[in-house]
Parts: C-alpha cells; structure tokens; sequence
C-alpha cells in the first residue's frame, strides 16, 4: 500500500491538503486583513493608472502648450521682422523727407537770390533809362537852345574808336 501511495503522490496531495486546512482553519482570521490588502492593493493600483493616466493627458496638454507657444514665437518673429521692415522703411522715409526738405530749402534760397538779383538788375536798369531820358530831354533841350554847330568838311578823317 506504501506503493500505492507512493506512486500517486500521496506525498504530495498530503502537502496540498494540509496547505488547505491550514488556510482554511485561518480563512476567517485571515479575510480580514486580506481583503484590506486586497482592496488597498487594488486602490492603488487604480490610483496608478489614474496617474498614469493623469500623467498622459497632462504630457498631451503640455505638448499642446508646447506647440501654441512654439507658434506663438514663430509669429512673434514674423510680427518683430514686419516692424523691423517698417521702421527701416519709415527711417529711410524720414531721411528722404529730410533731404528733401533741404534740396526744398537751398532752391527757396537760390530762388530767393534770383530774386533779389532781378529786382537790383530791374532798378539798375529803371535807372539806366531814367539817365537815358535825362540825357536825351538834356540834349533836346540843349540842341533847341544852341545853333547847330557848322559842318566840319568831309576831307579830314574822322577819328575813330581806335584812340
């Protein structure tokens, strides 16, 4: 019978049986606790995949904050490059306005000049043909009052602008 008991694993089946009456004599005592492992175990479990998930869905909205921001800063650039472009354009602008108002200036001198000399030269010549007019009223006034001068003969040369 020791073979019999032998070759099915009676060895073997006594060791199960009596890991089951062991737990089972402690079942009650041990339920308690167990459970309380258990269901802390399983909480915990649970909080980490909450926070494993709460982890992927803060990683996501970070991403997504990444690439706004990265956005951001691409239009920032775009934005600072357009009033960069702006500011040198209104820079030249204002140079050219001011060369211009300086060209503007030299030609109201230059024709404030013209001016003046045409006004001296137009006086000059109101007196010129005022001295004129004296002159020629003097001389008619002269040639009414004096015998006209006899004629010198023709056979001596008149003399020329060549003195």
């Amino acid at each position: 019978m020791a073979n019999f008991f032998r070759r099915r694993g009676f060895a073997a089946m006594a060791m199960s049986l009596g890991g089951l009456l062991i737990v089972g004599c402690g079942k009650e005592a041990a339920d308690s606790p167990l459970t309380e492992a258990q269901k802390a175990q399983q909480s915990a479990a649970e909080l980490a995949e909450n926070t494993e998930e709460s982890l992927e869905a803060i990683g996501e909205k970070l991403e997504s904050v990444e690439q706004q921001i990265d956005a951001l800063k691409k239009e920032r650039d775009e934005l600072q490059t357009h009033l960069d472009e702006r500011d040198k354009r209104i820079e030249d602008l204002e140079q050219k306005l001011a060369s211009e108002k300086d060209a503007r200036t030299d030609a109201e001198m230059r024709v404030a000049r013209q001016m003046k000399e045409k006004a001296s030269l137009e006086k000059e010549l109101a007196q010129e043909k005022e001295a004129r007019a004296k002159a020629e009223k003097a001389t008619a006034e002269k040639a009414d009052t004096e015998p006209a001068p006899p004629e010198e003969s023709s056979s001596e040369p008149e003399q020329g602008g060549d003195e």
